[in-house]
């Protein structure tokens, strides 16, 4: 399936964004958070992941072949860097993350291939989302319906999801991944039902501590760095700006942001930071001012030779490490959609 960019130029303003031609060519164009360090590291780092690609265009978890939310992942870092399907340096990439990802949506809307839990999903329709608001692509846009609605079929009672595509226990992880390919879709024209981000805020929101952090599970104790910065990122993306609740996740993320310099978040650096980059810069002003410039430059100095990044807490896969790494330098380029203030 080859996609078409019906008026990108103008698609792609009205998105917000600034496409350019040569995205190999941005550090001229480079915002000022993006250092030449940094810019070096980009551009390793693009040319690494596109080196690993399969053949099919997908990206594996731990090395146990292709996975839709991975390659989602992936598709994502390419799009962060103004890379559309079929344009840009590498636009060839993101085609064939699309074509795979497509590939493998089943009738009933569940992105999967054979192995893939709520977590892909919700990954690879984010990723559907943002390629479907970059090209406007038909095929793109039916089988991001499809996995929306298999979303919203499987949220539970309390407003929440898990780790398979049932409407049973939940938890603020899994359903943070939902909300964020839930608005993303919706940004882009999907029909999405008010209900259903309505609930999932209202379940993130019983997860909320005391001291403003966020627990794993609704009811129980205990709040940390990577899921407070997933739940801050979910009240921003379903338009909770002005809730206390959002204030609160955001004072806390600021006061116990050392992970960005010492890797550590309770051992999940590249998931925490994935969402601290995109909930810091919603934020903006000192929380982001104080935030990024420690995560970049602590992602420049811990990446290899060869452009990739390992070692840095717990990561399933050389892929998921190498994408999340990327979409976190390149969030001050504004490419993506959904980071859109």
């Amino acid at each position: 399936m080859k996609t078409t960019l019906p008026a990108a130029s103008v698609l792609l303003a009205l998105c917000g964004l600034a496409f350019a031609d040569d995205p190999a060519g941005l550090a001229s164009k480079a915002p000022e958070e993006i250092t030449p360090q940094a810019q070096a590291a980009i551009d390793k780092g693009l040319s690494y992941l596109a080196s690993i690609q399969g053949s099919d265009g997908s990206y594996s978890l731990e090395g146990s072949g292709g996975n839709p939310g991975i390659t989602g992942l992936a598709g994502l870092a390419f799009l962060a860097g103004g890379n559309v399907p079929g344009r840009g340096k590498y636009g060839t990439n993101v085609q064939k993350c699309l074509d795979y990802v497509i590939k493998n949506v089943r009738k009933d809307g569940f992105i999967t291939a054979g192995t893939s839990r709520m977590y892909e999903h919700g990954f690879a329709t984010l990723f559907l989302a943002e390629a479907y608001g970059m090209s406007g692509d038909p095929t793109v846009k039916e089988k991001l319906g499809a996995a929306v609605r298999l979303i919203e079929g499987t949220q539970n009672p309390e407003g929440g999801w898990r780790y398979n595509p049932v409407p049973m226990d939940a938890d603020i992880s899994v359903t943070i991944c939902q909300i964020m390919a839930l608005r993303a879709a919706r940004n882009s024209g999907i029909q999405v039902t008010k209900r259903v981000i309505d609930n999932g805020v209202k379940y993130v929101k019983k997860c909320q501590n005391a001291d403003g952090g966020f627990s794993y599970i609704a009811g129980s104790s205990g709040s940390g760095f990577a899921r407070t910065a997933a739940g801050v990122c979910s009240l921003y993306y379903a338009g909770e700006y002005d809730s206390k609740e959002l204030q609160k996740g955001v004072d806390y993320l600021f006061r116990t942001m050392k992970g960005a310099t010492t890797g550590d978040a309770e051992g999940h650096w590249h998931y925490a930071h994935y969402y601290a980059v995109q909930a810091m810069f919603q934020a903006g002003g000192k929380y982001w001012d104080g935030y990024y410039p420690a995560v970049r430059d602590f992602l420049v100095r811990k990446q290899n030779p060869n452009g990739s990044w390992s070692g840095i807490g717990y990561s399933p896969g050389n892929a998921y490490s190498n994408a999340m790494s990327l979409i976190i330098l390149q969030v001050p380029y504004r490419y993506l959609p959904v980071l859109q203030r």
